[in-house]
C-alpha cells in the first residue's frame, strides 16, 4: 500500500505540473520473483528448510483456548477488537528492557504474550503464528506484490525460567525462524501432515505481530486526501482470520495494541480480561527481569479476592 500511494502521489503531482513522472526502474517483476521462488525451493535448499521446520515443530501442542461458545463446524471470520494503549513510561521501559537484553522490542512483547497465553490456557508449550513480510531480497523492496508468509513460532514457558532467559530464548527462536522463512506456509502444513479441520486455522490459532498501524501519514504527502479514522460504529466489517490475534504498533511514543477475536468463540469481556493480564505481565517484566515466570502475578487484586476467598470460602 505504501508503494502504491507513493507512486500515485508522483503521478498526481506530475498531472498537476505537466511534468513527466520519473520512477526508479524495477529490477524485476512479480513474475520474476515467482519464477525465482520455484527454482530456489528445490534440492538441498528445500531439504534443509523442511528438516528445520520438522524439528522445530516436532510434537507441538495445539493451543486449547478457553472458549466462551461452542466452536462452529466451519470458521466464522466475523471479528471484533479490544484496543489498548500503554502509557509512555511503560512503553519506554519496555524499549529499554529490549536494549538491555540486546534484543528487539518484538521479542520482549512476544515473550510477554507467551506468558499470558500460558496463564490463560495452562499450557507451557505454546505455538503462535506471525506474519513475515518476505521482502528480505533487496530487489523486491519497491515492488508491489504479495510476499507475506506466515511463520510458526514455538516457546516453552517453564515456570522456573526467568523473564530474562525466556526473552533470550524467544529472541533466538525468532532469528532462527526468520532465517528459514522461505518455506511457504501451505507447504509446511502439507509437510507436517496436519489433519485439516474446517473449524480452525492449521498449526496455530493465535497470531502476534508488531508493526506500524499508520500513525505516520508521510506516504499521503502530495495527495489531496488524508486517512479517515472510523469509529467502531462506522466500521462495516472486521475480520478474525484466526481465533485470536494481537498486533502492537510502535509508531508513537506510547505503544498501542489491538486484540482481534472471533465473535463466534469469545465474549468481549473475556478478551478484555486477557488484555488486562497481558498488561500486568508487561509491567512485571520491566519491574524485575530476573524473577521466575511462576512469580509473576497475573491476577488483579480483585480477581484474586474473588477466586480465592469469595468463591472459595
Amino acid at each position: 500500500t505504501d508503494i502504491f500511494l507513493k507512486e500515485l502521489a508522483a503521478f498526481y503531482q506530475a498531472q498537476l505540473s505537466g511534468d513527466d513522472v520519473e520512477l526508479a526502474e524495477l529490477e524485476l517483476t512479480y513474475g520474476d520473483y515467482a519464477k525465482w521462488q520455484r527454482e530456489y525451493l528445490q534440492g538441498e535448499t528445500l531439504k534443509q528448510l523442511q528438516e528445520y521446520w520438522q524439528q522445530a515443530l516436532s510434537g507441538y501442542e495445539t493451543l486449547q483456548l478457553p472458549l466462551d461458545k461452542a466452536r462452529p463446524s466451519t470458521i466464522d471470520y466475523r471479528g471484533n477488537d479490544v484496543d489498548f494503549i500503554l502509557d509512555e513510561q511503560l512503553s519506554e521501559q519496555l524499549r529499554k528492557l529490549a536494549q538491555q537484553q540486546e534484543t528487539t522490542l518484538y521479542s520482549v512483547l512476544l515473550s510477554a504474550f507467551y506468558v499470558t497465553l500460558t496463564a490463560w490456557t495452562g499450557q507451557q508449550d505454546v505455538v503462535v503464528g506471525t506474519p513475515s513480510d518476505g521482502r528480505h531480497l533487496s530487489q523486491v523492496q519497491s515492488l508491489i506484490g504479495f510476499f507475506i508468509n506466515s511463520l510458526v513460532l514455538r516457546a516453552e514457558t517453564e515456570p522456573s525460567l526467568s523473564v530474562s532467559s525466556l526473552i533470550s530464548q524467544v529472541h533466538e527462536t525468532v532469528l532462527s525462524a526468520k532465517s528459514h522463512q522461505d518455506l511457504p506456509f501451505e507447504q509446511l502444513v502439507e509437510l507436517l501432515g496436519v489433519e485439516r479441520d474446517s473449524s480452525r486455522h492449521p498449526l496455530f490459532q493465535v497470531m502476534f505481530g508488531v508493526q506500524n498501524f499508520g500513525e505516520s501519514f508521510t506516504e499521503y504527502e502530495g495527495l489531496p486526501f488524508e486517512p479517515l479514522n472510523l469509529t467502531d460504529e462506522q466500521r462495516l466489517y472486521r475480520s478474525a482470520k484466526t481465533d485470536l490475534s494481537l498486533f502492537i504498533s510502535d509508531g508513537d511514543s506510547s505503544l498501542t495494541g489491538s486484540f482481534t477475536y472471533a465473535v463466534s468463540l469469545f465474549e468481549k469481556v473475556t478478551i478484555t480480561r486477557l488484555k488486562a493480564i497481558y498488561c500486568r505481565v508487561l509491567k512485571a517484566f520491566v519491574a524485575d527481569s530476573s524473577q521466575a515466570l511462576h512469580e509473576i502475578e497475573v491476577l488483579s487484586q480483585q480477581e484474586r479476592e474473588t477466586l480465592l476467598y469469595r468463591w472459595n470460602d
